[in-house]
């Protein structure tokens, strides 16, 4: 697996760790009085777990953004690097 695509799998399990926080956060509370106080301390863990979770996932999309980047930089640094195909319907595309 390669640096890049690490970083893809880091980045969907970043999401849906996410989506699950934003899942969990958005039940009702509890009607009994001790539960909510429970459920309410469970929400501030749940919270830092998101605000951990996020600045993961920025630094994260920085990485992939610089790998990009570098990418980028090789190919115009070294232009034959870039390789050409042509569709049979269009014009040359990038791969």
């Amino acid at each position: 697996m390669s640096d890049k695509e690490a970083l893809l799998t880091k980045k969907k399990e970043l999401e849906e760790r996410l989506e699950k926080i934003k899942r969990d956060i958005g039940q009702k509370l509890s009607a009994d009085s001790e539960e909510q106080a429970t459920e309410l301390e469970n929400r501030d863990v749940i919270l830092e777990i998101a605000r951990v979770t996020e600045e993961e996932l920025a630094a994260v999309n920085a990485e992939i953004n610089g790998t990009n980047n570098k990418l980028k930089q090789s190919i115009v640094t070294h232009p034959s690097r870039l390789l050409l195909s042509v569709d049979q319907t269009g014009p040359c595309r990038r791969i």
